[in-house]
């Protein structure tokens, strides 16, 4: 399973050459790979959440687990605390760049990475526990994730923060799901196949968040100087996010009396690198590019052998 493993891994990885390339090129600009992070995180990410929760999930489902999104929000505040006793330790070159290192130490890749080793271990049922287990990382991202990048506390003060697309598509998901449950027997045929076109449409859109965020991720790699790469920060949060945090989420992780399907998606999830929603959410709210893109780019790589390694100690 780990020549597998790390096979799917690279294989996905893939996907960034073309953003590499057109950046190279000239093909895609500064400016246009921005505009192309904001297209991503107001529009089609949001698609791919919607899609996902209504298209696979009752009320009764998501109920019933719970356990999945909860046990990955207390991942992202663990790498959060890990991360924040480090960063006690380090002199950072600017506040950006302790924003950018507590960040990239809470969350990591819990979508778009693990799918397809998902899928491939697990099946259609791993991918619909992941998809659950997503709602906790989602929630995190935009409370945690966006006081991190802001510089401030989480307060009913900035509680607008909230209110961006993504967490608000994934109320209206949880909203369509209940209303969905509720009427669907006397619903008339015309109108449940309006429904359905609409979902199928969201889906549609969805499914290019993956390789658009390659695409980001290949253009950010590609002005990325040789010195960002020897930045002693920049390992360290890698450390941290693929070793140390890991680690001590797997051990949290058995003292939880949890179905074996559920505690294999979260292990999986547990050893993931760095998020590449980092570099998207850099750009957004005007990080350190350069340390994000530095430290995705380096965990991406040495996930090649930690994630393999990890899961046949875990698994």
């Amino acid at each position: 399973m780990t020549g597998i493993l790390f096979l799917q891994v690279a294989c996905l990885l893939l996907l960034i050459a073309p953003g590499y390339w057109l950046r190279r090129s000239g093909v895609l600009t500064e400016t246009g790979t921005t505009e192309l992070a904001k297209l991503l995180m107001r529009a089609i990410y949001p698609c791919l959440v919607y899609g996902a929760v209504v298209g696979n999930f009752t009320t009764g489902r998501l109920l019933a687990l719970w356990p999945l999104p909860v046990a990955v929000l207390g991942f992202m505040w663990l790498g959060f605390f890990i991360g924040l006793v480090a960063a006690g330790r380090c002199r950072f070159a600017s506040p950006a760049q302790k924003q950018a290192f507590l960040f990239q130490c809470a969350f990591n890749n819990y979508s778009f990475l693990p799918m397809p080793l998902v899928a491939m271990l697990y099946g259609d049922t791993g991918v619909a526990l992941l998809i659950v287990s997503s709602l906790g990382a989602e929630i995190a991202i935009w409370t945690l994730g966006v006081a991190i990048v802001h510089n401030r506390g989480i307060s009913w003060r900035n509680l607008r923060s909230l209110a961006n697309p993504v967490l608000l598509m994934l109320a209206a998901a949880l909203l369509t799901i209940v209303i969905r449950d509720a009427v669907a027997p006397h619903v008339p045929p015309p109108l449940a196949t309006v429904a359905a076109a609409v979902l199928g449409t969201l889906q549609m859109a969805g499914k290019a968040t993956i390789p658009i965020s390659m695409v980001i991720a290949g253009s950010c790699f590609a002005t990325l100087a040789a010195g960002t790469l020897r930045e002693p920060r920049a390992w360290l949060a890698a450390g941290l996010r693929l070793v140390a945090i890991p680690i001590v989420a797997l051990l949290l992780l058995r003292l939880l009396p949890l179905p074996i399907a559920e505690r294999q998606v979260l292990t999986l999830v547990a050893v993931m690198p760095v998020s590449l929603a980092s570099i998207t959410f850099a750009k957004v709210f005007h990080g350190d590019e350069a340390f994000i893109s530095s430290t995705v780019l380096i965990t991406h790589l040495l996930a090649l052998a930690t994630i393999p390694l990890l899961l046949a100690l875990a698994l």
